[in-house]
Formats: C-alpha cells, structure tokens, sequence
C-alpha cells in the first residue's frame, strides 16, 4: 500500500480557522516581559486570546473607554483586586510614564 505524501490540513495541530468577517494578520510586537505576562493573564480572566484582548483595549482607549469595565464604565472591584494581585505577582512596579521616559530621544543618536 502507498503511503499518501500531501498534507491533510492546512489548519496547524487540528484546529480549524474561526469563522469570522474580521481579516487579522500576523504582526510582531515587543513589550516589557512583565506586560507581557500580565498582558496574557488578563486576556485569560477575560476568556478571550492574546490578540482579540490587544484588540479591544486599543479599541477602548481610542473611544475614551476601559475593556476591563462594565457596562455602567467602572472597573468592578474584584477586576481590580485580580489586576493588582498580578501586577504584584509580575512585579510590576512602574507605570506607563516610567517606561516613556526610559527611551532615549532620536536626537542623541545621531551623534551631532
């Protein structure tokens, strides 16, 4: 008997592509590994993937909201004490304005 040499699946490791009528692309990001692994907690709490979840925090913030609240807009509490909880479990420790200010300006690259 011969052996059939083609690939059964395109799909990767049996699982089949999402129906959706959203296009996404592969892209590649770097962040702070500590937000990164909070980054993947959070989208797990959430029950959602990594990308999905990067997708709705830009899409709130872009419309002046917060993915982590509920309807009325707040963040309930226990959402807050998880996020703190993993931020310290992470040992985040610095804000968003800490890290902004750790890039060095273009300028002094140049050398002038």
């Amino acid at each position: 008997m011969a052996k059939a040499t083609g690939k059964a699946s395109k799909t990767r490791r049996g699982r089949r592509p999402k129906e959706t009528a959203f296009k996404r692309v592969l892209i590649g990001i770097r962040v702070e590994e500590n937000i990164g692994k909070l980054l993947r907690a959070l989208a797990i709490m959430q029950g959602v993937p990594v990308g999905e979840f990067v997708e709705q925090l830009l899409l709130a913030a872009i419309e002046g909201e917060n993915a982590l609240a509920d309807a009325s807009g707040e963040i309930p509490l226990n959402v807050k004490k998880k996020i703190k909880a993993l931020k310290s479990a992470y040992d985040i420790t610095f804000d968003r304005y800490q890290l902004l200010s750790e890039r060095s300006p273009k300028s002094s690259e140049s050398g002038e």
